[in-house]
């Protein structure tokens, strides 16, 4: 557990010019997030996880964990 530590999420994301390209976004806990599902949340923890980061996010629904390269999160 990493809490307070800086964390590299690798997303897709598409281009009019590209088929699509990686895109790293810097999170840190206590990052505001939004997710297209979820809504808005904060970081609360993250776990490196074999070439990937687990992180602990709390919406108002509750906490979710998911994975750092496919969570598409947009910081708010």
């Amino acid at each position: 557990r990493y809490s307070g530590q800086t964390i590299m999420q690798q997303q897709n994301v598409q281009k009019a010019s590209d088929k699509s390209s990686a895109d790293a976004i810097l999170l840190n806990v206590g990052d505001h997030v939004k997710h297209q599902a979820f809504g808005e949340g904060v970081v609360v923890s993250s776990s490196p996880m074999g070439s990937d980061t687990l992180l602990t996010i709390r919406f108002a629904m509750g906490e979710k964990k998911l994975m750092a390269k496919y969570a598409k999160l947009e910081k708010v």
